[in-house]
């Protein structure tokens, strides 16, 4: 996810996990994984299998649910 703070004009990458069910979306952002500009990608993939691996939940959580007619 491309993050951007208004405040500075400064862009940086977070961690971001979403996983879509039947019932709707649920996505959440891991802060403590920023990245600058320049992405040592070798470091997000280690990041990444942290995650996985440890189960980690994000920092922040979202809901969207499917309407269902």
């Amino acid at each position: 996810m491309y993050h951007h703070e208004a405040t500075n004009a400064k862009f940086d990458y977070i961690l971001e996990r979403q996983l879509e069910d039947s019932i709707g979306t649920v996505s959440g952002s891991y802060f403590r994984f920023t990245y600058k500009k320049d992405i040592d990608y070798k470091k997000l993939k280690e990041d990444i299998k942290n995650i996985v691996l440890n189960k980690l939940e994000p920092d922040t959580r979202r809901t969207v649910s499917i309407k269902k007619n």
